[in-house]
């Protein structure tokens, strides 16, 4: 490639009720992505969650979401995807101080074998809020592995691909004004 220009659109909707002492979240996303000017992907989301808080302390939240891919010009890679996930969070001294932890569980069926997949995953992330020189600065650190199982063959190794792969990632967030907050983030991975 000599140049490279991708372009992202997304749209969405999120239903958020609590019933009794569940809070129940609908989800619609609708996503775009060309490279070059030209359509590349379109996605279509709906995703259902259920959270429950224990005391002040604990927070465990559910949730399943579909989605639909299409891919421009590559058929074989049109998918649906359907995953599971469960996520646990404890607040340390407020809820801008926590720890998270998480699983997930995703099926993939494309239309060409060598797409599909399983795959699950692992997560966790240490949020924190600090004072310094009268600013109050969030940083967050964070750590992801995923192991996809592919079924089929793919051409390039010959054989079923397997992809393990685990990211460590940092942000901070610091106000620079009243209303401007600057914010970096890094992440590495393999």
């Amino acid at each position: 490639f000599s140049s490279f220009n991708q372009q992202v659109q997304t749209a969405g909707i999120d239903l958020n009720r609590n019933v009794g002492k569940i809070g129940v979240t609908l989800t619609w996303r609708l996503g775009r992505t060309g490279l070059n000017g030209k359509d590349f992907s379109h996605s279509n989301q709906l995703a259902a969650g259920l959270a429950r808080s224990f005391g002040a302390k604990w927070q465990v939240r559910g949730s399943y979401s579909w989605t639909d891919r299409a891919y421009a010009g590559r058929p074989a890679r049109d998918a649906v995807n359907q995953a599971l996930s469960l996520d646990g969070y404890y607040y340390l001294s407020s809820p801008a101080n926590f720890l998270t932890a998480g699983l997930r569980h995703a099926r993939e069926e494309t239309q060409s074998p060598q797409f599909s997949f399983d795959g699950d995953s692992m997560r966790a992330r240490l949020g924190r809020r600090f004072r310094w020189q009268d600013r109050a600065l969030s940083a967050q650190l964070a750590w992801q592995y995923e192991d996809r199982r592919y079924d089929g063959v793919t051409a390039a190794v010959g054989e079923p691909r397997r992809d393990r792969r685990s990211v460590m990632s940092a942000r901070l967030d610091i106000p620079v004004m009243a209303d401007f907050t600057l914010s970096g983030d890094y992440a590495v991975g393999n």
